[in-house]
């Protein structure tokens, strides 16, 4: 299942975004994330600390005792996932968020955060349709395999690139850059 959602998720081949999962429970998802994604940075956030204490063991015994080298820093924060922080930085980010539980009230506080800080190069991932997203496309919905389901829809939003005019007067996406800023 999840390895399923990272290859669907929709890429431009010269950047590399962060991954945020928001509400990362036990950790499996960054856990693929880590393993099978090409990230810059992955950061989990989860607001029980039973849950995310099970995360820090399982990175901590996959680094300490398998000697497993991670290509992405890893960041696990005991938080809440509606802080305005997380969704400020950084300039390219994917946000895997597992709603299908969050009462609509939730859903379009998680909205107003995405539209208020997020703009271009941001990809949403989530198990539940976000209705009052602005200047987002749903790209794609899968089937994937959930610890819930073995058949679960998952819905992948895109914001829009910008776009520039070339010489010649049309315009062409902007489809390169770095992020240089400073996570936080």
């Amino acid at each position: 299942g999840y390895i399923d959602i990272l290859k669907n998720i929709p890429s431009i081949s010269d950047i590399k975004y962060d991954f945020y999962d928001l509400g990362s429970g036990t950790g499996k998802v960054l856990m693929f994330a880590a393993l099978f994604g090409n990230f810059n940075n992955i950061t989990g956030i989860e607001y029980l600390k039973e849950r995310h204490d099970i995360a820090k063991n399982a990175f901590s015994e996959l680094i300490d005792k398998k000697h497993e080298v991670l290509n992405s820093d890893i960041y696990l924060i005991k938080g809440n996932l509606m802080n305005k922080k997380y969704f400020k930085e950084p300039k390219y980010a994917i946000y895997f968020i597992s709603n299908l539980c969050f009462s609509e009230k939730m859903n379009d506080k998680l909205s107003s955060l995405i539209n208020k800080y997020r703009t271009n190069g941001t990809i949403i991932i989530c198990s539940k349709k976000i209705k009052k997203l602005k200047n987002f496309s749903l790209v794609k919905t899968i089937n994937a395999e959930m610890t819930w389901n073995t058949k679960s829809l998952v819905y992948i939003y895109e914001s829009p690139w910008p776009a520039i005019s070339n010489k010649n007067g049309s315009e062409t996406p902007i489809n390169s850059g770095h992020n240089d800023e400073t996570f936080l």
